[in-house]
């Protein structure tokens, strides 16, 4: 009889192992986000042999997001949200490519297809996306609020570029 759980050996609730390391493996990564990041640390922290590609469709590296409304209210400065700088990416052999939008994935032909028609072929893929923020329920097209649209700071693009501007007299950012 066998124990299931952590620390058990049949592997139930085991945390997840990762890929066998094969030189020459094309793995590709969609998404440039805080897991996506974090993947590709303990990829290189393993030591993996594979060829590395990560697609993220913001024009920047990855960031911390949970640190967007500190940069807000003026705390930190936009830098210090990057979690891996493109150098860091560069001296491990990882193409990063900010900026690249996915439009579909062939599993069967092995590859990405981006919006400019680039085909990016993998071994292995890796769906790191994240997930959209939930702005409130609507009614007609108007959210349900106090007198202003709620707005999620979810791209460090919106934040630090002087659209977070506040209306006098308002608590929320202007709408």
């Amino acid at each position: 009889m066998s124990a299931s759980g952590p620390g058990s050996r049949d592997g139930a609730g085991a945390p997840p192992r990762p890929p066998v390391r094969r030189p020459g493996e094309r793995l590709v990564v969609v998404g440039n986000g805080m897991a996506a990041t974090r993947f590709v640390e303990g990829l290189v922290a393993g030591g993996y042999a594979g060829r590395v590609t990560v697609l993220g469709d913001e024009p920047v590296p990855a960031y911390n997001r949970i640190l967007l409304s500190a940069v807000l209210e003026g705390t930190h400065a936009p830098d210090a949200l990057t979690l891996r700088s493109p150098g860091w990416y560069a001296e491990h052999g990882i193409d990063l490519r900010t900026g690249t939008r996915v439009l579909a994935v062939d599993r069967e032909h092995g590859d990405v297809m981006l919006v400019d028609g680039t085909l990016v072929p993998f071994d292995r893929l890796v769906l790191a996306t994240g997930s959209r923020a939930c702005r409130g329920a609507r009614a007609r097209g108007r959210c349900r609020c106090a007198g202003w649209r709620p707005r999620s700071w979810r791209a460090a693009s919106t934040c630090c570029t002087g659209r977070c501007r506040r209306r006098p007299g308002r608590s929320s950012p202007a709408a």
